[in-house]
């Protein structure tokens, strides 16, 4: 007995030594069949500190044009980009003004309805306007009801002649501070991601538990925003390292990391890592210069839960320290 407690307090150690020298722990297969286990510890301890929320872009400035050649697809509908854009004109604390104007400035030639989408273009409706073809803008008032993290809001037009639909790029509505600040315990619900819970996988971020590896909040993230399931069989999900290549078996696009923009919403996929089992996190923003992500399981590092930042240059995006980006994935 004492020979096994002396083994278990080496084996402690040598876990401590390998967090201190690499500051991030590699996501293992995950195993647990895809659901939020009622065990997981979560509301009880998220604590309701006070927050102020924000948005991306910020007040007044328009979403960035989305591209005619990109198509969102979901189970409402498929949506085109080129058509609309859309910026915040106000916010009073918690509740947004969303206004929401063709491209190009001009009126709308064809009448319908203009709704604000959360999380995704097929997600919960947070508020509507009909308009015609005298209006030259919609604004949708819409209020943020999460306490905690961030919130993806898709404004989108559906013509009233056709069904044709147009998305504009997302705004971001986010809280500062963006999740629950230390003292942290596994099983700690830090934040929300577009309504999926975020949790913490130990006192610093990091921790073996299966509920709470990286590719348990993307399989989940992908179950809840999407209505998809990405535990490819047989794999059940498979180490971290392994997602990018086993994309087509996920039901997944691939898009190694420089052949394409990568965008919200998308998988960031990384090989290397301590004991090489790779990482994931789902995309949260990208800009001209960079991307950011949230993710479980990375810890008290640069690799934040909201807010890993790496740098991007064109479709490229950097590396961080001991891994390699091989990529992301996509919702087809």
């Amino acid at each position: 007995m004492k020979n096994l407690k002396k083994n278990k307090l080496v084996l402690s150690v040598g876990l401590l030594l390998m967090t201190i020298l690499f500051g991030i722990s590699s996501c293992k297969k995950d195993v647990i069949p895809l659901r939020e286990d009622s065990t997981v510890k979560g509301d009880d301890e998220f604590t309701l500190k006070s927050s102020t929320y924000a948005v991306t872009p910020t007040v007044g400035n328009y979403t960035a044009n989305s591209a005619s050649s990109v198509t969102l697809n979901g189970n409402c509908g498929n949506y085109s980009g080129g058509v609309i854009r859309a910026r915040v004109v106000s916010q009073s604390g918690s509740t947004f003004v969303i206004r929401i104007s063709k491209q190009n400035g001009t009126p709308f030639s064809v009448a319908g309805t203009a709704k604000v989408k959360a999380a995704s273009v097929c997600g919960g409706l947070a508020g509507s306007a009909n308009y015609t073809t005298s209006n030259s803008y919609i604004d949708i008032t819409v209020n943020a009801t999460f306490t905690r993290g961030v919130t993806h809001f898709y404004p989108v037009v559906e013509s009233a002649s056709g069904g044709t639909k147009y998305y504009a790029e997302p705004l971001m509505v986010y809280t500062l501070p963006s999740y629950n600040v230390s003292p942290w315990s596994e099983g700690m619900l830090l934040a929300t991601v577009d309504g999926v819970n975020l949790y913490a996988s130990g006192t610093n971020l990091i921790g073996s538990n299966l509920n709470y590896q990286c590719t348990r909040f993307c399989n989940n993230y992908y179950s809840q925003v999407y209505g998809m399931n990405i535990v490819n069989s047989g794999t059940n999900g498979g180490n971290a390292n392994t997602w990018f290549a086993n994309a087509s078996a996920k039901g997944l696009n691939g898009f190694s990391n420089g052949s394409s923009a990568p965008r919200v919403g998308d998988i960031i996929c990384l090989s290397g890592g301590s004991g090489g089992f790779g990482h994931v996190g789902i995309i949260t923003e990208v800009s001209s210069t960079q991307v950011k992500m949230a993710n479980q399981n990375g810890g008290n590092g640069t690799f934040y839960p909201i807010g890993w930042t790496l740098s991007r240059s064109g479709n490229t995006v950097s590396s961080p320290s001991n891994f390699t980006v091989q990529g992301w994935l996509r919702k087809p």
